[in-house]
């Protein structure tokens, strides 16, 4: 008898022995290259490291762990970044990667696939902006000059209106996924794909969705906290929106005195939101110069407020720029109180208020700008 329980427990104990170790959650194939090693990381508030893949018999890569939380994840083979993924299942994704350009192609989750489909369409862009970059002229009359450039930024708008198609079919085929994160930050160069301001209805429809499934997730978190302030920053948009009245607001100038907007009361006003450290805005600020002389010896007042920190670069800049308008700016940056007393979203920024204090115009764009000037002043 006690040999039958003893040849019993022996082969339960084989049995425990030889159970199924858990399957690989990501297999990675190098048909024809080599890795010394190759890591997962995990984004948390940067990527940290996760796992770390071992070769088996066939010599593919396996990833293999108990407990596999969803999320942003990061490829790296042999201290190479290759490819961002997001797994948020523990069915198996099968990963080939090719050539010395290290090309991906992904076999499994839609999920998976998905960020490298996106980062392709993105990559594209940025090279075809690059492109047609290159072929601007830096020496040419200022008319010319001028057409040149409003036709580049034309291209440039009409090239990430196709990328933003493709990316939206993206979007829409994974509903609640964190692959729409992704999408929302996606920039090319300096370009933005997805404004905050513009596409607020889809950044709270994501944060929505993600809310419900990924809670505990930081990079959600965080993007939650974003579009809580972004639903705040709309609210205080909305006292300075088209057709508002403009409020009163005290700054002080630059010899220090206080001035109240109610100076301006019945005038024409071209109000200016800009800064000294911004080379973009001081090239729209010239620009706007230039183009609102006209304007300005029909009546129209122009009033700056910068969102300078530093007196001294604040006043070298409206020396440099050679710009003749009341300048105020109480040093605080964006810490300013006037930043959510008028909702300040951004620099650049535009309003045109006409002379019964109602906004006619608010805007980024020196285009849109002018036009609405052009029909107070009409008027």
């Amino acid at each position: 008898m006690r040999k039958y329980l003893f040849l019993i427990g022996l082969i339960a104990l084989v049995g425990c022995n030889q159970k199924r170790q858990k399957p690989p959650y990501l297999l990675v194939e190098l048909p024809d290259r080599t890795a010394s090693s190759m890591h997962l990381q995990y984004l948390i508030k940067d990527f940290q490291p996760f796992d770390t893949a071992a070769v088996n018999d066939n010599g593919t890569w396996e990833f293999a762990k108990d407990s596999v939380p969803a999320g942003f994840y990061q490829l790296v083979v042999d201290s190479k970044p290759i490819s961002r993924l997001v797994i948020s299942s523990e069915a198996p994704t099968r990963i080939k990667i090719s050539g010395e350009e290290f090309m991906v192609s992904i076999v499994g989750s839609p999920e998976t696939k998905a960020i490298p489909q996106i980062e392709r369409i993105v990559a594209k862009l940025s090279r075809d902006i690059t492109t047609v970059a290159s072929a601007f002229q830096d020496s040419l009359p200022a008319d010319q000059f001028v057409a040149q450039r409003d036709s580049l930024l034309k291209r440039i708008e009409e090239l990430k209106v196709d990328s933003r198609v493709a990316l939206d079919g993206i979007y829409q085929e994974h509903n609640g996924s964190l692959v729409q994160l992704a999408i929302l930050y996606q920039q090319a160069g300096n370009h933005q794909l997805y404004d905050p301001i513009q596409d607020a209805s889809l950044y709270y429809l994501t944060d929505s969705l993600l809310m419900k499934h990924y809670s505990d997730y930081q990079p959600v978190n965080e993007f939650h906290h974003k579009v809580d302030s972004l639903r705040r920053l709309k609210q205080l948009m909305g006292v300075t929106a088209v057709g508002q009245k403009m409020p009163v607001f005290e700054l002080p100038n630059a010899w220090g005195e206080m001035l109240s907007y109610s100076t301006y009361e019945g005038k024409n006003t071209l109000v200016v939101v800009w800064s000294s450290t911004s080379e973009a805005s001081r090239k729209v600020t010239r620009d706007l110069f230039r183009k609102t002389r006209n304007y300005r010896r029909q009546g129209l007042s122009v009033l700056m407020i910068s969102l300078d920190t530093e007196a001294a670069a604040w006043k070298k800049a409206i020396r440099e720029d050679r710009l003749p308008f009341v300048h105020l700016c109480d040093l605080k940056g964006e810490d300013s109180p006037i930043v959510q007393q008028l909702g300040i979203s951004h620099e650049p920024l535009f309003w045109i208020v006409d002379s019964a204090g109602v906004i006619k115009g608010r805007t980024r764009d020196v285009a849109e700008a002018l036009n609405a000037l052009s029909l107070i002043i009409k008027n």
